[in-house]
């Protein structure tokens, strides 16, 4: 069984007695003392992306919340009224579903503050932005890495092939490989253009991606070995 499923598992445990007929509080301790091994977010990282769908549908609001008030400004610096009235809109509808309550939002808001300050101190210690560069555009970067925290945050969260729900064929008989994610089950991370950002974020989005899977793979596997040591 997957640490995600044990973990899980012992979330929703109406019983978590640690004596030899229940087992259910291990996955937890274990989750907590591997931490150290992925940035203190590894169990934050299993919480919230097998939580379910609301996580999903919160990440996806915050990310479009993001673009959504930056077409609002340049609609309102245009002065085209009827765009700005149609991006007001998508921003009150986005704001709603940030503003949902419940402990997976909660903990989905942990791991977007997490998330967020790690993407931006690699951000800098990467220079993303060259420090030749920083007295002309320097001011970006806090923008700059919000976005790319949370592109990445929001793929990794969602990444189920939505063609083929996952499965990674299109029909079992005969057996058609899905041609969107070509049988890994895994969505495409969306295009620059897709996206609304430049090539050069969309590379860092996708670098940011790799970091979350190799945070969770790091964590459930330090924490697997405590739960065999057990």
């Amino acid at each position: 069984m997957a640490f995600a499923d044990k973990y899980m598992g012992a979330l929703s445990a109406s019983n978590l007695l640690d004596d030899e007929l229940h087992h259910k509080a291990e996955p937890l301790q274990a989750a907590a003392l591997a931490d150290r091994s992925a940035r203190d977010i590894g169990a934050l990282l299993h919480r919230v992306k097998y939580a379910g769908t609301v996580v999903q549908k919160l990440a996806h609001a915050v990310a479009a919340q993001g673009r959504a008030e930056r077409e609002l400004a340049d609609a309102v610096r245009r002065k085209d009224t009827a765009r700005e009235a149609e991006c007001r809109q998508v921003v009150e509808a986005n704001a709603a579903t940030c503003a949902m309550a419940g402990s997976e939002a909660a903990a989905f808001r942990s791991l977007y503050v997490a998330w967020c300050d790690i993407v931006s101190k690699k951000g800098a210690e990467r220079h993303w932005i060259k420090p030749a560069d920083w007295p002309k555009i320097g001011h970006l970067a806090p923008a700059l890495y919000r976005r790319v925290a949370e592109h990445s945050l929001v793929y990794y969260l969602d990444d189920v092939c939505k063609a083929c729900d996952g499965t990674g064929a299109t029909s079992t008989k005969p057996l058609i490989v899905c041609k969107t994610c070509c049988g890994s089950r895994k969505q495409p991370l969306g295009s620059a253009a897709e996206l609304k950002i430049s090539a050069y974020e969309a590379k860092l989005v996708a670098e940011m991606v790799g970091e979350l899977l190799a945070l969770e793979q790091t964590h459930a596997g330090v924490a697997n070995a405590r739960l065999r040591r057990v």
